[in-house]
Order: C-alpha cells, then structure tokens, then sequence
C-alpha cells in the first residue's frame, strides 16, 4: 500500500496539476485571442479539461489516505488484538483493490468518451467548427484515455497474490524507463508533450 500510495501521488499531482493549467489558460487566453473565431474551441478545451481535474479532486484514489490512516492505526494499536488488525488491513486492502480497479474500468472509460464526443458535438453542432471539433474531441478522449491507463492498479495484483496464500512481502516494482504524455497549452494553442523517465 505504501508503494501503491506513493505513485497514486504522483500520478494525481501530474494529471491534476495539468489539467488545472490547462483550465486557468483556457479561462485566461480565450478572452484575450485576437481570433475571436477560436474562443468556442478554446473554451471547450478548458471545460473538457476541468472535468478531468475535478475527477481526481473530488474522488482520488483511496490508497493515498487509507495507508496513512492504516499506519497511523497500527502504530497506535501495539498491544491490540492483531487478528482484528488483520481483518481491518485486509479490508482496507480490499476497498483499495476494488477502487483502483473501478478507476480503469469501463465505466471511466465510457464516461471519457462521452466527454470528447460532448466536446466534438457541442463545437460541430453549436459552432458549426467540425474539424476542431473532432480534433478537440479526439485529443480529449486520448488524453483521459492516457490518465485511466496510466492510473495506479497494483493492489489489485497484490489482492490476488494474498488471496493465493502468497504472504511474502511484494518485492517493489523495478523501475523501468518510462514515458508520460501530459496536457500543454501554447501560446499559439494546446497539445500533449511527450516526458520521459529514465
């Protein structure tokens, strides 16, 4: 948990903080554009964007909390009942379990694309501005797309491990060169950059 916990972190901060940009951009730039033609695309982008920060501001994932909590409740509890320490880790490890795996379930995934398919037609339809509206709509749904892939989901392996009857410890994850596409706005418009870990 404390892994799963430390890279759900991590993860929130870099979509979160994306995105959060990208909305405060948005919210600035658009009244500012001399092409007032490219206010609606710019506008929708900030708005598709928005949804994305409020997903992981109002609902982040359960491990971050729950292993400060469970720790915090351990180190307080050193003559309690340990089978009853148990039974609350397993629960805690299981509520964590079913959290990672509905954030990369397909109902994430059908909500994402109901997003870039809301961004496409409000631009095509109210605007009459369809190759942004596709563009804009496209980009959006590959950016959540990008996010729910990239999302924490190792206490779900975890769970099946314990359940085995594996007890032993899970050897922490090698960290392996790693790529992340993030949300850009640009003075001349907004794009996805391409980061890289090694």
């Amino acid at each position: 948990m404390r892994h799963d916990a430390w890279r759900a972190r991590q993860w929130s901060l870099a979509f979160g903080t994306s995105y959060a940009l990208i909305t405060a951009a948005s919210g600035v730039a658009a009244p500012l554009m001399r092409d007032r033609v490219s206010v609606p695309d710019v506008y929708v982008g900030g708005f598709s964007a928005i949804i994305g920060f409020g997903l992981i501001a109002v609902s982040p994932l359960k491990v971050i909390h729950d292993r400060e909590a469970l720790e915090a409740r351990i180190a307080a509890d050193r003559g309690a009942d340990r089978c009853a320490l148990l039974a609350h880790a397993e629960a805690v490890l299981i509520a964590d379990a079913k959290n990672e795996a509905f954030g990369r379930g397909w109902l994430i995934h059908s909500g994402n694309v109901l997003v870039g398919v809301g961004a496409m037609l409000v631009l095509g339809l109210g605007y009459e501005r369809w190759g942004s509206g596709i563009a804009n709509g496209l980009g959006s749904i590959a950016v959540g797309e990008l996010m729910i892939l990239t999302q924490p989901h190792g206490l779900v392996r975890d769970l099946k491990r314990y359940r085995l009857g594996d007890l032993r410890e899970p050897q922490r994850r090698r960290r392996r060169a790693s790529f992340m596409a993030t949300p850009t706005l640009l003075g001349s418009g907004y794009g996805v950059a391409l980061v890289g870990r090694f």
